[in-house]
């Protein structure tokens, strides 16, 4: 009963970060909605997603089918800050795209 409970808690965060970066109110103003920037947002998320990871004893545990008591998760920053990065060069290279009111999260986080 516990390892559900921590496989559910796991699905939930990566849940929660894919519909946090898919949401409207967060989605990049500069991407129009051409199947090639809707690719590039999937890809966006994905790597997003891939930085994140369940370490330590929860994922050994979980493969012994032993008690999963809680989740250590580890952040790749380093990759993270070259996609964020790489998103902003991409999509606010230009003044025009740089505007205080854009409701890019990825432009507001850089703001």
């Amino acid at each position: 009963m516990v390892n559900r409970h921590a496989v559910a808690c796991a699905h939930l965060i990566g849940n929660t970060i894919q519909s946090f970066f898919e949401s409207v109110e967060n989605a990049c103003d500069q991407m129009d909605s051409a199947v090639q920037h809707s690719n590039d947002r999937e890809l966006c998320i994905k790597s997003i997603l891939d930085n994140i990871y369940i370490i330590g004893h929860s994922p050994r545990n979980y493969l012994l089918k032993r008690d999963i008591r809680c989740l250590d998760i580890a952040i790749n920053t380093r990759d993270l800050t070259k996609l964020h990065l790489y998103h902003l060069r991409k999509y606010h290279a230009t003044r025009q795209s740089q505007q205080a009111n854009s409701q890019c999260v990825l432009w507001r986080l850089y703001m």
